[in-house]
């Protein structure tokens, strides 16, 4: 029933009690939509970062498009945890997170920042976020995960097509794209089998194609076997790539 709400997860950290005095102290001056804090990594060991994790460099007010324009580039982390947000904004605007779905962070903070008017970004590290669970979700990935994240990414781009702002904002947004697509493709359980990269390849390059992303950048033009061997030229060593391919050509 309280104003604003803040997320943490059961195995990070506050890094002391003042975390909620440092939030406060904003919010009873200026009715933010959200605000964004700094935020520490706990590593193996219990070793916590130094640095900040996302390290804003100087207090900053977003006020209007500006908010999603940041978002847009890098400037405001996807994750959720680090954020006091307003309930009020979150009930009008109907901004939830889906129930059974991975990488759920991706798509809320993404209409989050969209809807949102008025954002503080400030220095203070407020959240303690621990990458040492070796059963956290978010270090056993599953073709699920990357099932889920793909849903996300067509979500969005329907999403930012039917809400444009305007062309500016085109290219920080392919660049978001490209960005989850790369995290799809590169990663380790997607490529144990060509079989299998050939297919998320596939599904990828559907989504992009019938974008209107292709009139900003022709991006997935091979097919998916001459996608494969180019993947694999930059996940291998190239020389002896590059004496198999040689070898082939002999033989004919």
């Amino acid at each position: 029933k309280g104003k604003y709400l803040f997320f943490l997860d059961c195995d990070d950290l506050l890094p002391n009690i003042d975390s909620f005095y440092i939030y406060s102290k904003h919010i009873n001056i200026v009715k933010y939509d959200f605000i964004s804090s700094n935020l520490q990594e706990i590593l193996a060991f219990n070793k916590i970062t130094k640095d900040s994790f996302f390290n804003n460099k100087e207090e900053k007010e977003l006020l209007g498009e500006d908010v999603f324009r940041s978002f847009l580039k890098v400037d405001i982390p996807v994750i959720a945890c680090n954020k006091l947000i307003s309930r009020n904004l979150l009930l009008s605007s109907n901004i939830t997170f889906k129930e059974g779905v991975y990488h759920e962070d991706e798509l809320f903070t993404f209409l989050l920042c969209f809807f949102s008017k008025r954002v503080l970004l400030i220095q203070d590290i407020t959240y303690q976020y621990n990458r040492q669970n070796s059963n956290s979700i978010t270090l056993n990935k599953t073709f699920k995960h990357f099932d889920d994240l793909i849903s996300i990414i067509s979500y969005k781009i329907n999403f930012y097509t039917d809400n444009r702002l305007d062309f500016t904002t085109d290219e920080m947004f392919l660049k978001i794209v490209i960005r989850d697509i790369k995290y799809i493709l590169n990663y380790s359980i997607i490529n144990s089998s060509r079989k299998i990269w050939i297919r998320y390849y596939n599904i990828l390059r559907s989504i992009y194609t019938n974008s209107f992303l292709m009139n900003i950048e022709k991006h997935f033009l091979f097919p998916a076997n001459y996608a494969f061997y180019i993947h694999t030229l930059k996940t291998i060593n190239i020389k002896y790539y590059i004496i198999i391919l040689l070898k082939k050509y002999l033989k004919r």
